[in-house]
């Protein structure tokens, strides 16, 4: 089984990894470089807290460029005792440290990828690997694709970006078991919201075992 978990929340630290490390299971953790080394809040919980979900949901359907204008407007920087926060980047190298947690990239800036034109991606990805490698002083093997739904999210040379800019895997948001073969650029994850119940959690780990021989 594969646990992960997108973006690079201080809470990851603070109140998964203790539970992590109590039960020795590993983690891959995708970061979005730019908020964990500048301290800004993420783009999309700004904009949440000022205008609502609808907005948030239209700023996902703009060109880059336009995207990237709204986002810098809207910046603002995460005060040391906000609970929803990004990591610091001590924090980060923190969480590095433990044998369980693999850092991932996750884009400098949480863009909707299927909106950048390539050399944008390029960027975005790029600059993501170099930013978490130089701040945690290790190799940046995996990525995830933010938001993460095939086609939805992503353009169908994105993968090839991804591994042009030396990643190994990427991981998307497609809902479904991994099969016995896989684009390693395309894997598929379950999103475990606040909505899944024990009981579900269940029924998909054991129906996955059933299914594949493995969980993820």
């Amino acid at each position: 089984m594969i646990v992960t978990f997108d973006d690079g929340y201080r809470s990851v630290l603070e109140r998964a990894l203790p539970s992590l490390e109590r039960h020795g299971i590993p983690a891959a953790v995708f970061v979005c470089s730019e908020p964990v080394l500048t301290g800004r809040h993420f783009w999309f919980d700004t904009l949440w807290r000022r205008s609502g979900e609808q907005a948030v949901t239209h700023a996902m359907s703009m060109p880059y460029a336009e995207w990237r204008a709204l986002r810098d407007a809207i910046a603002t920087r995460a005060a040391e005792t906000d609970a929803h926060r990004p990591m610091t980047p001590t924090e980060l190298r923190r969480l590095a440290a433990s044998p369980l947690v693999e850092i991932g990239g996750h884009t400098m800036r949480h863009p909707v990828l299927r909106f950048a034109p390539i050399d944008e991606q390029r960027e975005e990805i790029s600059g993501c690997r170099t930013a978490l490698q130089e701040a945690i002083g290790k190799p940046i093997r995996s990525f995830a694709y933010p938001f993460g739904r095939v086609a939805e999210h992503y353009q169908p040379e994105t993968p090839r970006v991804i591994e042009a800019a030396g990643f190994d895997l990427a991981f998307t948001t497609n809902p479904s078991f991994v099969p016995g073969e896989v684009d390693p650029f395309q894997i598929p994850r379950f999103v475990m919201l606040g909505s899944v119940d024990d009981a579900e959690l269940a029924h998909r780990l054991v129906h996955s075992w059933h299914a594949t021989g493995t969980t993820i």
